[in-house]
């Protein structure tokens, strides 16, 4: 009785071990076919940077951007989810330095792939802080979305290089109460082009 009990508690145990070992291995193949995470850099600035730039280098001759990109770290929970934190900097200067507009942005993203492949949708909320001289000095909440497409290039295998172009939208509530006071006109350039507004953005970024 001893023996077989024993025999039996051996057969137990190596089966284990093989469940153990196919389950360890399943986990470094699954690590292996699906990177976890992704740090991103902006190359282009929104679409309503890009209208104000030109119609201020038009008029009073602006030099451009001094300065405008954001880094993102994601974290893909699944094929399907991710969640991300995004930090941006835009900035505008004169050339004889009478005027300067700084919009200083933090964000978090939450991410969807419907595919559960390249296409996404991104939802985000987050905050913004804009001065422009000594003339306006603001903070606003932000909150919008964009869509998406990751596009992998000289990869066999998931990781390494991505490219992602994405267009969407980012509005801007005034949170100082004196930006209740701006006159329309003011607060729709600041809210629609300088802290906010359509976007369009192409992403260059690694995958690991």
């Amino acid at each position: 009785m001893i023996k077989k009990l024993l025999i039996f508690l051996i057969f137990i145990l190596a089966i284990n071990g093989l469940v153990f070992a196919d389950e360890s291995d399943l986990k470094e193949n699954i690590k292996e076919y699906f990177p976890r995470n992704t740090i991103t850099i902006d190359t282009l600035p929104t679409f309503g940077s890009l209208l104000i730039t030109t119609a201020l280098n038009d008029t009073i001759h602006l030099n451009n951007y001094v300065l405008i990109t954001s880094l993102q770290y994601e974290y893909q929970i699944n094929s399907f989810l991710s969640l991300a934190t995004r930090l941006g900097i835009r900035q505008i200067t004169s050339e004889i330095d009478y005027l300067e507009i700084t919009t200083l942005s933090a964000e978090e993203h939450i991410r969807v792939y419907p595919s559960q492949g390249k296409f996404f949708l991104d939802w985000m909320f987050g905050y913004s802080y804009l001065k422009m001289t000594d003339l306006i000095d603001y903070n606003f909440l932000t909150y919008g979305g964009r869509l998406g497409w990751r596009i992998a290039f000289g990869n066999k295998k998931p990781g390494g290089f991505i490219l992602e172009p994405s267009i969407g939208y980012i509005g801007a509530l005034g949170i100082n109460e004196s930006f209740t006071y701006e006159d329309p006109t003011t607060k729709y350039m600041i809210q629609q082009y300088l802290v906010g507004g359509f976007v369009l953005s192409v992403g260059m970024g690694y995958r690991f």
